[in-house]
């Protein structure tokens, strides 16, 4: 019997799981569950890496002493993409944007104009798409070679949002032992979390449970005489 995120004993890992708050449904434990190696167990978005590439808009405005006029969009730069730059002087004229104003100087709702675009956009209607539209064009764009390599001067690591970088899958974290998710207890440092084992988990009388128990402890303290 296993424990929810929220505390309530929802059942057994040979009957499923039910939670009693929402009535949600959860597939029985295996231990591929509880592995980001497997496709089972691995966080969706991040497959299980905990890190996503995504644009970095640091490296598209990489200098913020500049201005929108002085060329800080690094992207926009050149003779193949210049039309964007182009496309957002003329719309900044029409919003009165400062285009004049060093990009660290630019108001919070000022620079979100030049990312995410007007509000309300609609395109093909004249208004500014934003340098999101722009990367969300060229992925489209991506199966030829040299947009390939334009964006990857652009893309970075970034944590992964949905699982916060602990690499599992939802389901995976609304398991808990001892009021713990796993992520939470291999996060622990090699001391701490053996002490905490030899606290919290007592033999139970299962001969399959007591050896893997012991097993977990003996590597536990193979690891801290080496460490």
């Amino acid at each position: 019997m296993l424990l929810s995120e929220n505390g309530r004993l929802l059942g057994s890992r040979f009957e499923g799981l039910r939670s009693s708050v929402n009535g949600k449904r959860f597939s029985p434990a295996s231990p591929a569950l509880f592995s980001f190696n497997s496709p089972l167990g691995a966080c969706p978005r991040c497959r299980g890496f905990g890190r996503v590439i995504e644009v970095d808009y640091r490296r598209a405005i990489p200098d913020e002493s500049l201005s929108i006029a002085e060329g800080a969009i690094r992207a926009f730069s050149g003779k193949v993409y210049g039309q964007s730059q182009r496309d957002l002087l003329r719309t900044a004229r029409q919003h009165a944007f400062p285009t004049e104003k060093p990009w660290c100087f630019l108001s919070e709702e000022e620079k979100a104009f030049v990312i995410d675009g007007e509000e309300g956009y609609v395109e093909d209607a004249g208004m500014w798409y934003g340098l999101r539209r722009f990367f969300r064009w060229l992925e489209s764009k991506s199966y030829k070679m040299h947009v390939r390599v334009f964006l990857s001067r652009y893309r970075g690591y970034f944590t992964c949002p949905d699982c916060d970088g602990v690499r599992l899958q939802p389901n995976a974290l609304s398991w808990r032992w001892q009021s713990k998710t796993l992520p939470d207890l291999y996060g622990m440092p090699i001391a701490e979390l053996g002490a905490y084992l030899k606290r919290r988990a007592k033999p139970v009388g299962d001969c399959r449970v007591d050896i893997v128990l012991n097993g977990i402890g003996e590597r536990l303290g193979f690891l801290e005489q080496v460490w």
